[in-house]
């Protein structure tokens, strides 16, 4: 399955009425991980395989790493990293709908290296990435399938089970939360609070990009 097909079915799962508990970003408070946050790029690429084979066994199942291969070279999601000085130390992707057509965005493949499990990086790179939002218009559903012991670390931040989905043969949990204004302003405070920079230069690419893409699309009508 291509991730054409993936985001679809995240979207379809999005696409009902509000049901979902809203996104809670205030378990991220207090963490002080010393990374910096950046856009994903090409040479960065064998660090993020690496950091799936760390983190694959008994997590992914046999087999889903072309998923994975797939995923961050497509782009249609950004993949953003989180760096501790020149090192790679996880990545995550992002869907952002172009047009606002769909309230749902999807996350994907949130991994941390091994070795810098419990120290604020998941939690940065969780907020990082939905910080890349527009500002919610009521609200983003935020779709997500964690692996297998993640679960209860998404529930934390608001996610709760909303149904499954088959990716590649292989079926998923797929949780949600629904993220408000104030709660994604919050998201930027605690990033800022807690040190991690990056962060506005990654939102200036984006809206660079978005502009880019919009100018190109009024040319071609």
């Amino acid at each position: 399955m291509d991730l054409r097909r993936l985001l679809k079915g995240f979207r379809a799962l999005g696409s009902s009425a509000p049901k979902g508990r809203h996104f809670d970003p205030t378990p991220a408070q207090g963490r002080r991980p010393p990374v910096s946050l950046r856009a994903l790029n090409p040479e960065d690429i064998p660090t993020c395989q690496e950091i799936y084979r760390l983190n694959e066994p008994g997590r992914f199942p046999a087999g889903f790493f072309p998923e994975f291969e797939k995923a961050i070279t497509d782009s249609r999601c950004l993949f953003i990293v989180a760096c501790a000085g020149n090192e790679v130390v996880a990545l995550g992707g992002i869907s952002i709908p172009r047009r606002v057509t769909f309230s749902a965005v999807s996350l994907s493949f949130g991994l941390v290296h091994p070795r810098w499990h419990r120290k604020g990086v998941g939690s940065a790179l969780l907020l990082g990435r939905l910080c890349l939002l527009p500002a919610p218009d009521p609200y983003w559903k935020l779709t997500l399938s964690p692996v297998q012991d993640a679960w209860s670390y998404f529930t934390r931040f608001g996610f709760s089970f909303c149904g499954r989905m088959k990716v590649a043969g292989h079926d998923f949990n797929v949780y949600d939360a629904l993220l408000y204004r104030q709660q994604w302003l919050e998201c930027r405070n605690i990033l800022n609070a807690a040190g991690v920079t990056g962060l506005q230069a990654l939102v200036d690419e984006r809206t660079a990009a978005d502009i880019r893409i919009e100018a190109a699309r009024l040319r071609d009508t």
